[in-house]
C-alpha cells in the first residue's frame, strides 16, 4: 500500500472515530455526582437534604382536656394541638435542570403525645450556587388528645412549608399543618430555623449529649 493510501486510510478512520470521542467528552463534562451539600447541576446531579432545626409555633387550634379527681372535682385545661418542636429531616434531591431540583423528605419531631412523622415532596429553585427557594407538601401523622379531651389518638393530615436556603448550611422556613381526622379539623402555623449538612450533624450531636447529661444527672424521684 502506498504512503498516500495509508494517509487516506488514517484520515478515514479518524473521521469515523471523531463522533465517539466527542460523545466521550460530553459525558465527562457532566458526570453523575452525589453530593452531601446541595449544588446546582452540573456540579451535582443528586444531593441529600439533612436538616436539624426548631419550629416555633405561631398559632394553633386547641382542645379542652379534663381530669376527674372524684367527689365532683374536675380540673379542665386547654391543650394546644400544635406546639414548638425540634425537627430532623432527611431525603434525596435530584437536579432536574440547571436551576431546579425535585425530591422527597422524611421528617421526625418529638411532641408531647408521641412522635410527629411527615413525608413530603420537595421542589427547589436555585437562585445562585448557594441560595435557593424550596417548597414542600405532603402528609403527616401525629398523636394528639382527642377533640373531647378524653384520650390520645393517631391523627392524619397535610403539611406544607416554604424555605429560604443558604448553601444547605442554614435555612429559615414557614409551615402550615392541617389535621383532618378525629372528627374535627385542626390547624397550626410555625416559623422555623434549621441547620443542614455539617451544622445538622453538630446540632444533633450536641442535643444528644445534652439529653445524655440530663439523664445521667438523675435519680428522678
Amino acid at each position: 500500500m502506498s504512503s498516500s493510501a495509508v494517509a487516506r486510510t488514517v484520515v478515514l478512520l479518524l473521521s469515523l472515530a471523531a463522533p465517539c470521542f466527542a460523545q466521550s467528552d460530553t459525558t465527562t463534562q457532566i458526570p453523575a455526582r452525589l453530593c452531601w451539600r446541595g449544588r446546582p447541576a452540573p456540579e451535582c446531579t443528586t444531593f441529600w437534604i439533612t436538616e436539624f432545626g426548631v419550629d416555633a409555633n405561631m398559632s394553633s387550634t386547641q382542645v379542652t382536656g379534663s381530669q376527674d379527681y372524684g367527689g365532683g372535682s374536675v380540673y379542665r385545661y386547654a391543650v394546644r394541638d400544635f406546639d414548638s418542636r425540634f425537627t430532623w429531616t432527611v431525603g434525596p434531591m435530584f437536579n432536574t435542570g440547571p436551576r431546579t431540583a425535585l425530591g422527597g423528605t422524611l421528617s421526625l419531631s418529638p411532641v408531647n403525645s408521641g412522635p410527629r412523622i411527615a413525608v413530603e415532596l420537595r421542589r427547589r429553585w436555585w437562585a445562585t450556587k448557594g441560595l435557593a427557594l424550596d417548597l414542600s407538601a405532603g402528609g403527616q401523622r401525629m398523636r394528639l388528645l382527642s377533640p373531647l379531651g378524653t384520650s390520645i389518638h393517631d391523627e392524619y393530615g397535610l403539611t406544607g412549608g416554604a424555605y429560604v436556603v443558604g448553601g444547605d448550611l442554614i435555612n429559615v422556613n414557614g409551615r402550615v399543618d392541617l389535621l383532618l381526622t378525629g372528627g374535627k379539623a385542626r390547624a397550626g402555623t410555625s416559623f422555623g430555623i434549621a441547620g443542614g449538612s455539617y451544622v445538622a450533624v453538630v446540632g444533633t450531636a450536641a442535643l444528644g449529649l445534652l439529653i445524655l447529661a440530663v439523664i445521667s444527672a438523675g435519680p428522678w424521684d
